[in-house]
């Protein structure tokens, strides 16, 4: 496969709001491309330039595309974000008043005629990745850029994106990980049990099973997650590689199963999955051979109990996962997938 440049146009801070910290894709994105080892590339961030010079990135945008020629450009589209205070929190509440096709936030994506020139003048291909295909805004922010996007890359969902009408330029993968910083150093699992996450009013289920396991005597350790009580990357990594087994709660705020980046975060680890039973999921890992899927409060509890105290059987199934996520879900793999899609480099 021939080396490609890369040209990445996504968030630089959570949320465009430097107060955040760093985005996840530092390790998703830029992250898994380094270890992927199949080219270089450069990166521009909106939400970083506006906040910086006061002002769009459009042109500047333009002006590297034109100098440095990438072979592809790779956009994280932003629709949830750092909201502007001041002065321009009224231009930007004016323009939302008066133009309902604007999707927001205004200032942290590139304009549609800058995608348009990118794509029809300039000649290279925009990939663009989804993370909640299964959220409200997905379907009018798909759409929106159709016309001037060569691939879709969607991570959460296999169907998903199937609500759009028409939208045929889909690859449906994983949310890629930093084999660096996530893998399996076979440490001494001194956690039983673990969650690492948010646990916000926004996430009853989770918080309702993680105190049901509680008031049965299971110590269950929480840690936040990129928005609530966050820890640094290596200690939330750290927290899997320790832990016997892992939970996740699969569905998204309006209660949606997804394919959540934290399936891949624990197997990769080598720790247990233990998770809520998803239609998604099952689709890239097999139920009871490579992870644990649980029906409600009284299974979640019957199964971490069980898992506790049969040692091997754990093993097997934690090990089977690790196996599955490191052969299949790599970020070799991931990278290839898309250059294939893009650069007909697969047949």
């Amino acid at each position: 496969m021939t080396r490609k440049h890369v040209l990445f146009v996504t968030e630089r801070w959570c949320d465009c709001n430097p107060q955040k910290g760093l985005t996840n894709s530092e390790h998703n994105i830029f992250g898994s491309y380094e270890t992927a080892d199949i080219g270089d590339y450069s990166r521009f961030h909106f939400d970083e330039y506006y906040i910086r010079n006061k002002k769009k990135g459009d042109n500047e945008l333009l002006n590297i595309c034109r100098k440095n020629k990438p072979d592809m450009i790779f956009l994280s589209w932003a629709n949830e974000a750092y909201k502007p205070k001041g002065f321009n929190k009224l231009i930007y509440k004016f323009k939302r008043l008066f133009n309902k096709n604007t999707i927001k936030p205004d200032f942290y994506n590139p304009q549609l005629k800058t995608l348009s020139v990118i794509k029809n003048e300039l000649k290279i291909p925009i990939s663009a990745i989804w993370w909640d295909s299964v959220a409200p805004f997905f379907i009018k922010s798909v759409s929106h850029l159709s016309s001037f996007v060569t691939l879709n890359i969607v991570v959460d969902s296999k169907s998903a994106y199937k609500r759009v009408g028409g939208l045929d330029n889909v690859l449906t993968l994983w949310a890629p990980q930093d084999s660096r910083i996530y893998f399996n150093p076979e440490k001494k699992r001194d956690i039983e049990i673990s969650f690492a996450g948010s646990v916000s009013e926004q996430w009853p289920e989770r918080k309702s099973s993680i105190d049901f396991l509680k008031e049965n005597g299971i110590n269950v350790l929480q840690v936040g997650g990129l928005r609530e009580k966050p820890v640094p990357l290596k200690d939330y990594a750290d927290n899997f590689m320790r832990s016997k087994i892992s939970l996740n709660f699969s569905k998204n705020p309006d209660f949606i199963h997804q394919m959540k980046g934290r399936v891949f975060e624990v197997t990769l680890c080598g720790s247990l999955l233990l998770e809520e039973e998803n239609p998604e999921t099952s689709e890239l890992f097999t139920p009871m051979v490579d992870y644990v899927p649980f029906k409600n409060k009284n299974d979640l509890l019957e199964k971490v109990r069980y898992y506790l105290n049969n040692e091997n059987e754990r093993r097997k199934i934690a090990d089977n996962g690790y196996k599955k996520a490191l052969t299949y879900y790599n970020s070799k793999e991931f990278w290839k997938k898309i250059f294939g899609y893009v650069f007909n480099t697969q047949k």
